[in-house]
């Protein structure tokens, strides 16, 4: 360590300090903190003035010096002895150019620099309320670090700081009141909620509010038997229901999902109904909390509070919005994707139906098993069972798989009447458009079905192979079979358009910057040189390989396109509210 002094001091002396901390930073990456704490001491001993050398820190001396350089200085800042001011005035220096990475670089290394002595966040204090704006952002912390010293002299000077003129002192001040560790002192609780009370009486201003909503519910953190006080601050706090207000609301519906009261729940969501559609943010923060509220014994809050943006937004919103939500439905939460999907079929109304189909589509090519949940047909009407499994067709006829397995769903409990209908869609327009995919899901649930749902499938099978017998039967009528030049020149048809949209698609491609082109006339391997280590070409053969997809089409979108388009549209809207 007395080498890494002496060249500290050498480098002071000789004009290329920075370069050598930078240096000596690299040198020693197992601790790499023990430099920053060399270079306190030298500043304290009065070798070195640390503060002035990192004021001349540019990025002249490239990225990686710089920023290494910084982390230096962060190191060394909790155990440096230097006034308040000239820390800042550096720190300032330092993070010019409103650098987010210097911010959470420094907060934590001032926070100890001002710990470290009793005077300084007096000094903090002072210096930001006389600075004429300048340093206006370090009031909040001023007083929370005081208070850790002289609690009930920092709390009222909170306070008292709720008058002051400026805007700004003010919301550092309701800033700070919800920080202060109060040590359970249920006088200087109080005393700091009633004085939140009096400013959102006072006046209106978005940030304003959307701090003292926040310092209100920390305060209910801090003494959960003031709920009631609390409820009724932040429920005023949101009758403005400005950008910065909401935007909080959310933060906290995120950050402290868990720890929020029902109460103070209720109130949150009924404010965040009002969000604009163009407000991302906000949508996002209600997007992972509600992901946390479906896990929790709140599930249907979630889902109330999901219905009702989805219903009352005019079509501006959909279930998009939420793509956390919709990831955890189809990963963990498949239980509560049932209970929506039948809940929202049920509803009879169009926005919760298409955000069924809007679910599943999300699913991006996998098929998602749908399970209806019986406990909501219990005291329904005959035919209620019906009215579903056409919904589940006219939503999610693009996804069959999904469609099938939840009218199959539905079976066991339907009656005699239902049963005969249901068996009738399952049929057409399911069997007969999928009879690839549906039938082979139908095949691998026969197994573990009960004995009358097995038995409805398997006459269902049958339906579907006499279907296909009569249609192989029509092969031998000449008059049906298309000549030798049809079918020519509908291939020529098809391979032409499948040639233009392969052309499209390569104009957009993403790979067209990635990868180079290259036309194969003949052979089985592609051929291409690579430069070696020894400066060579070498020639490297890739065999080629093959590979496939496929997809499976509606085959009634294709023999009766406006006969199933019209059916579709019957079920989707059949029975729902305007």
């Amino acid at each position: 360590m007395s080498e890494i002094k002496e060249r500290l001091i050498k480098a002071s002396n000789d004009g290329n300090f920075l370069e050598v901390v930078c240096q000596s930073y690299f040198d020693h990456d197992d601790n790499r903190k023990s430099v920053g704490q060399q270079l306190a001491f030298l500043h304290n001993e009065g070798k070195i003035d640390v503060i002035t050398e990192f004021k001349r820190l540019t990025k002249d001396i490239g990225n990686t010096n710089f920023f290494s350089a910084r982390s230096v200085f962060g190191d060394a800042l909790p155990e440096l002895k230097a006034p308040v001011l000239a820390v800042m005035d550096c720190l300032k220096y330092l993070a010019e150019g409103n650098d987010m990475a210097a911010d959470l670089l420094f907060n934590q290394p001032f926070t100890k620099f001002c710990e470290a002595d009793t005077k300084r966040p007096k000094e903090l204090l002072k210096i930001a309320e006389n600075s004429d704006g300048e340093w206006d952002g370090f009031i909040s912390l001023g007083v929370i670090l005081g208070s850790n010293f002289q609690l009930p002299k920092y709390v009222n000077r909170a306070i008292e700081l709720l008058c002051h003129e400026k805007i700004e002192i003010r919301i550092q001040a309701v800033f700070a009141i919800g920080r202060i560790n109060y040590r359970n002192d249920t006088s200087l609780l109080a005393n700091a909620l009633k004085a939140l009370e009096n400013v959102i009486q006072a006046e209106y201003d978005d940030r304003l509010f959307g701090t003292a909503l926040e310092s209100a519910f920390y305060l209910y953190l801090a003494n959960n038997d003031m709920e009631s006080e609390v409820a009724e601050l932040i429920q005023t706090a949101l009758i403005q229901r400005g950008d910065f207000v909401l935007h909080t609301a959310s933060k906290l519906f995120v950050l402290e999902n868990n720890k929020i009261p029902l109460r103070v729940l209720d109130i949150l969501l009924e404010a965040l109904k009002d969000t604009k559609p163009q407000n991302k943010d906000v949508w996002d923060n209600i997007d992972i909390g509600l992901q946390f509220l479906i896990k929790t014994d709140r599930v249907y809050k979630a889902i109330l509070f999901l219905e009702h943006l989805l219903v009352h937004n005019n079509g501006e919103l959909s279930i998009e919005f939420f793509d956390s939500l919709i990831h955890n439905l189809h990963g963990n939460s498949q239980s509560i994707l049932n209970i929506l999907a039948t809940r929202w079929f049920l509803s009879k109304k169009v926005p919760l139906c298409r955000a069924v189909e809007d679910i599943v589509k999300l699913s991006h090519g996998n098929d998602i098993v749908l399970i209806a949940d019986t406990e909501q047909f219990t005291k329904q009407p005959e035919g209620i069972r019906l009215f579903a499994a056409r919904k589940a067709i006219g939503w999610l006829y693009i996804n069959p798989v999904s469609a099938t397995s939840f009218i199959v769903s539905l079976l066991d409990a339907s009656s005699e009447n239902e049963i005969e209908q249901i068996t009738e869609l399952l049929f057409d327009p399911l069997l007969i458009s999928y009879s690839g995919k549906v039938k082979q899901y139908l095949d691998s649930l026969l197994p573990n079905q009960s004995t009358k749902v097995r038995g409805i499938l398997t006459n269902a099978l049958e339906k579907l192979e006499n279907y296909h017998d009569g249609l192989k039967s029509a092969r031998d009528i000449p008059e049906l079979l298309p000549s030798q030049s049809q079918r020519e020149t509908h291939s020529r048809l098809a391979n032409r358009q499948m040639a233009d949209a392969r052309k499209k698609a390569e104009k957009t491609s993403i790979l067209n910057s990635i990868c180079s082109k290259s036309v194969l006339l003949y052979g089985r391997k592609s051929i291409h040189y690579i430069h070696g280590l020894d400066e060579q070409m070498h020639r490297q053969e890739m065999p080629l390989h093959s590979f496939s997809h496929s997809i499976e089409h509606s085959r009634l979108a294709y023999m009766d396109p406006h006969g199933l388009d019209y059916m579709l549209r019957v079920f989707r809207i059949e029975g729902c509210e305007r």
